[in-house]
């Protein structure tokens, strides 16, 4: 060794008459063990317990004899280092002072010391003891083999003086061979080479070695050179074959984990574009491969095989097969891709799954195996073969092998992970566009309409509505011209204004809808939609089962609420009222911003005209709108408010509004005609309904003016501004009734009493 073991080089001086040992540190310890002869290190099987997972349960063992320090690794788990190289299990290897000793994770300092005076006393004590206690036996043996006149047994010790025995043990390990000590200073030298076990150390011939360079060389190229012909073979370790092949129920697992991760990755990125042609893509590979009409054969065949199902014949004749190819597609690429990275799929690298094989290889054939079992997965009876067998035909022909290394812990994992991904694929859609939308305050504020007897009924096609005009209760044109991204659009509507009050609202059909499009869609993406909106699934998928309107009009506000409301950590109250499902809930929420067209501040679900629906809130430039979406209808219908109809003194503007209402109306309203025309031409041109509209302007500035109604008259100077500036855009048409309205909007604003007949003195 680099430091011999000679009584004047060790530490501790003091006595020359006591042994050396080598005396071990553990990482972590405070406390040195000696080695006198073994010392066996591990976490249960051992001479010395370490409390650790690195350490196997038997672990090493160090040996001392002749004053040679030797060190074998008992095939542990984590292995066993010498100067950063891992031993070989079973093979005895020379350890000298300074070297690098790691075991597991702990490392080891080596140390040579004086062994003390009590150890040796102890030693000696037992010594003693044993041959106490053997004189004993003997002289009970020989007393029973007296009295049974049995043979004497050959072999005996009464003769041996166990004062003398102990003083010999004594001095046997108080003298150190300086002929085996010699032989440590060789085999010290020559530590580059392995030395099998401690017969190689005796079999060197110190007498023909010298501590001379020139001479070790020599002995390099000879004496260890035969050693190493002659030694006996390392003992081969026992092949460690893989368990079973993973079951076939956990093979369904992990590819059930890797559908739902396909999913989850398109609910958040099938939104852009980009990714959408891609995928667009992936489909017409596989589907340009197939004959149209294969494809329309096989779906009929399914169809008739199933009619006694009618939702299931209903799904089947619905399927889109390139949709279904595209979803596919995405799966093999997903599959292909995480075995290349992990050597499993990732639903099998969930489950536990393991690819037997080197790291290059595994991955590599892994892709293969993959590839082959998309190909035959029409004939998946081959991958039966898992119940029994431990490989499935896939991983013969490309020479993998899938297994798990506890079957027990693969269940567990599965039935962890599993429920997980589904939770991530049921939430993904929260994740949409990597965008989460910001929850919408939603309220409930239903009022009573009081039973409104009609005087005067009419019809407006404008508004899809029957109302009464009374004097208290006056209809007038609403033309307002908006600019959106450099163009201008015109919206046409009617004002409703209190004779009495001067207080107004305007309202605007701003556009129709297919609300039977979006229950559909909604129903689609929410797979427990029968369950917990049964309603609307009778009313998409079986007309003659959805019968009761008013549950469809619950469900719908229930759907909004869960929509606009919704956050992710009320998702285990969303589940217990909607299912797990979120992708429908925010289809339906895009889709209801889409229509409104402007960000939405608040939402009420309340009343208004007869029907139940949504009201949002929301700002146009500066000004506060509000739109209304009746329910329960196939055809949707929005409608744009000036005033929030739930607050009690707007309430009285709409009492004499009913929507879709047309029994017992016989009479249209000539204003909504006139602005009816405007919609259908532009250049609409109707003298009679123009002084209609004329004269009634002219009442109602008269009134407001002398009775200095300042609302009322602010109402119409607005709404005759709005009429003016769409005549002007045809001033061909309607000129006589351009001039009189803007002579009248100048006189309104200038108070002319004069040009409005009103006799100032009177008035005050």
């Amino acid at each position: 060794m680099t430091q011999n073991v000679g009584e004047n080089d060790h530490q501790g001086g003091g006595n020359s008459n006591l042994p050396v040992a080598a005396y071990i540190t553990i990482e972590g310890k405070s406390k040195s063990w000696p080695v006198l002869e073994k010392l066996t290190l591990g976490s249960e099987v051992a001479d010395v317990i370490i409390e650790d997972e690195s350490i196997s349960p038997k672990h090493c063992t160090f040996s001392l004899k002749n004053g040679v320090l030797c060190l074998v690794d008992h095939s542990s788990q984590k292995g066993t280092y010498l100067n950063f190289k891992k031993l070989i299990p079973g093979k005895t290897y020379l350890v000298n002072e300074s070297d690098e000793i790691r075991v597991g994770n702990k490392n080891i300092t080596l140390e040579y010391m004086e062994v003390p005076k009590s150890a040796l006393e102890a030693e000696a004590s037992i010594s003693k003891i044993n041959l106490e206690n053997a004189l004993e036996n003997q002289s009970e043996a020989a007393h029973k083999s007296e009295n049974d006149e049995e043979e004497p047994p050959e072999f005996t010790i009464s003769k041996i003086d166990i004062d003398q025995e102990v003083l010999r043990l004594s001095q046997q390990l108080n003298t150190v061979d300086e002929e085996e000590e010699k032989k440590q200073e060789v085999a010290a030298l020559l530590d580059d080479y392995v030395i099998d076990s401690q017969d190689d150390i005796h079999a060197i011939d110190v007498n023909e070695v010298e501590l001379d360079p020139a001479v070790l060389k020599e002995l390099d190229r000879v004496k260890v050179s035969k050693k190493r012909r002659t030694k006996k073979a390392a003992p081969k370790l026992k092949k460690i074959t893989p368990s079973s092949s993973s079951h076939i129920l956990l093979r369904f697992c992990a590819s059930l984990i890797d559908f739902l991760s396909c999913f989850v990755l398109l609910n958040i990125f099938l939104v852009f574009v980009d990714v959408k042609q891609f995928y667009n893509f992936l489909g017409g590979i596989l589907v340009d491969g197939y004959n149209g009409q294969s494809l329309s054969e096989v779906q009929s065949t399914i169809s008739s095989i199933i009619q006694s199902d009618t939702y299931l014949k209903n799904f089947v004749d619905e399927i889109n097969w390139h949709e279904m190819a595209s979803v596919l597609m995405v799966y093999l690429l997903f599959r292909l891709v995480t075995t290349f990275m992990f050597s499993v799929s990732l639903g099998q690298f969930f489950v536990g799954m393991k690819s037997y094989g080197n790291s290059f290889f595994k991955r590599v054939m892994g892709v293969v195996r993959e590839f082959v079992g998309f190909i035959l997965f029409p004939f998946f009876i081959f991958d039966l073969t898992s119940f029994v067998g431990r490989r499935t035909f896939k991983e013969v022909i490309t020479g993998t092998h899938l297994y798990t290394s506890s079957r027990l812990g693969a269940i567990f994992l599965a039935l962890v992970f599993l429920p997980a991904f589904f939770i991530l694929y049921a939430l993904s859609p929260y994740l949409k566009g990597l965008e989460v939308l910001a929850p919408v305050a939603v309220k409930s504020e239903y009022y009573e309409s009081p039973e409104w007897t009609y005087k005067n009924k009419v019809y407006s096609e404008l508004l899809d509505a029957s109302y009464d005009i009374t004097t208290e209760q006056v209809s007038l044109p609403f033309f307002d011209i908006e600019q959106k991204n450099g163009k201008r659009f015109l919206t046409l509507g009617m004002t409703f204004i209190n004779v009495e009050t001067g207080k107004s609202i305007s309202i605007k059909k701003l556009k129709e809808f297919s609300m039977m499009a979006i229950y559909k869609d909604f129903v689609e993406l929410n797979f427990f939609a029968k369950y917990f909106q049964p309603n609307l699934f009778y009313y998409v998928k079986d007309k003659k089962m959805a019968n009761n309107k008013e549950g469809i009009i619950a469900e719908t506000q229930d759907i909004i609420e869960s929509s606009f409301s919704f956050k992710l950590e009320d998702y285990p109250d969303f589940v217990k009222s909607n299912g797990p499902l979120y992708a429908g809930h925010r289809d339906f929420r895009e889709k209801i911003e889409h229509l409104i067209g402007e960000r939405i501040r608040s939402i009420k679900l309340t009343n208004l005209a007869g029907k139940k629906g949504l009201m949002a809130e929301h700002l146009i430039g500066k000004r506060q709108y509000y739109s209304f979406i009746p329910f329960g209808a196939k055809k949707g219908k929005l409608y744009a408010l000036s005033l929030d109809v739930t607050k009690s003194e707007n309430k009285a503007l709409v009492h004499h509004l009913n929507f879709d209402d047309q029994n017992n109306v016989s009479k249209r309203d000539p204003i909504a005609e006139f602005i009816n025309g405007f919609k259908q031409d532009p250049a609409y041109e109707n003298i009679e309904l123009a002084q209609l509209l004329y004269e009634r302007y002219f009442r109602l500035s008269k009134k407001f003016l002398s009775e200095e109604q300042t609302q009322g008259l602010k109402t119409l100077e607005e709404n005759i501004e709005g009429v003016v500036q769409v005549l002007k855009e045809n001033k061909e048409k309607n000129i006589k009734l351009l001039l009189n309205l803007t002579e009248m909007l100048n006189a309104l604003k200038q108070k002319d009493y004069k040009y409005f007949q009103i006799d100032k003195t009177v008035t005050v």
